[in-house]
């Protein structure tokens, strides 16, 4: 790790804090993203419950795009970091794709 730039390193370190806590970060996500969900689509009509759901339901689809491109990150694991990044790219598009469909873009 001697020939690693601060940034890579950093890097480095910050994947392994999420790779050793995903569970509990992705279970403490939950109700927080239900909170501001139902603070900012209050037109939708959907109580703290419904978003609360809703939220569980986005994390295990959260779970499954991290389940199929992890063998990915083992196959390549020289460039692991491009495959990261297609997880995030990925899990940002069905985020913002499922928010759409789900609230119908009833912002308050």
């Amino acid at each position: 790790m001697k020939d690693l730039s601060d940034a890579e390193r950093w890097g480095i370190q910050f994947n392994g804090f999420i790779y050793k806590f995903y569970n509990i970060i992705l279970y403490l996500s939950v109700p927080i993203t239900a909170f501001f969900s139902r603070l900012i689509f209050k037109k939708s009509g959907y109580n703290y419950s419904e978003n609360l759901i809703f939220n569980a339901f986005i994390a295990g689809q959260r779970n499954i795009i991290y389940i199929v491109l992890s063998p990915f990150m083992y196959v390549f694991m020289k460039k692991w970091y491009i495959v990261l990044a297609a997880y995030y790219l990925l899990w940002n598009v069905y985020f913002a794709f499922a928010y759409l469909q789900f609230f119908e873009g009833k912002k308050s």
